[in-house]
């Protein structure tokens, strides 16, 4: 939390990519270098300050949303953007972010990763089936150094050690393949090189031993 009278920073209105699902709502700020935040939900508003002193600005964006949400609201952030998970009081798909089609406008866009259908979501079973990992992921974009979040959302968000150990030992089986390849390889190409080098010498001997014949039989030839 900060005081915005602390700083005589310009303000402006981000862009927030929205997404959503049967009984969710998901933003996304692409801010970077952001140091402080307030966030505020009252009535079904959303109320955001981000404080950014790398560029002296404050960046504001305040919101009626389309349908009641609960006041708990998921904070995750990293050092490119911001997410904000925020949990509808009943389910069902809504028509857009805010209630007003003219709010914001400009500065709403949908994040086509994290969309979803009414029909997909029924098809699939509805939330139940929902993978909240791979939907965090794709969040945060892979990256590390997440702050406010609850781990009870978080899962196996970290992976599994496991698993990385395989891959890593995978890897490591895959070089050592690539390089018992390559001296096969090396191997076989000096045994061609010392079969092709010890012809060539065969080769010679039998040349030579042709000539010394030839050079006899022309010496038998003048004795006669």
């Amino acid at each position: 939390m900060f005081d915005e009278k602390e700083y005589n920073y310009s303000k402006l209105v981000p862009f927030v990519y929205w997404a959503q699902n049967n009984s969710s709502v998901f933003l996304k700020f692409e801010l970077a270098d952001i140091d402080e935040n307030n966030l505020k939900m009252l009535e079904n508003t959303i109320q955001l300050q981000f404080l950014c002193k790398k560029t002296e600005l404050i960046y504001e964006f305040n919101l009626k949303l389309f349908g009641e949400v609960e006041d708990d609201v998921q904070y995750l952030s990293n050092e490119r953007c911001i997410n904000i998970i925020i949990k509808k009081k009943e389910e069902g798909y809504w028509d857009r972010l805010g209630s007003d089609k003219s709010d914001l406008k400009m500065h709403i866009k949908v994040n086509w990763d994290l969309w979803r259908e009414e029909d997909d979501e029924e098809e699939q079973g509805g939330d139940s089936n929902f993978d909240y990992e791979s939907m965090m992921q794709q969040m945060m974009g892979g990256m590390g150094g997440m702050s406010g979040m609850d781990p009870s959302m978080m899962g196996n968000f970290g992976g599994d050690e496991d698993e990385v150990s395989d891959e890593v030992s995978d890897e490591v089986s895959d070089e050592v393949s690539d390089a018992d390849a390559e001296e096969e390889e090396d191997a076989v190409s000096d045994e061609v090189s010392d079969e092709v080098s010890d012809a060539d010498h065969e080769t010679k001997v039998i040349n030579t031993n042709d000539v010394s014949d030839l050079v006899s039989n022309i010496e038998s030839v003048n004795l006669c």
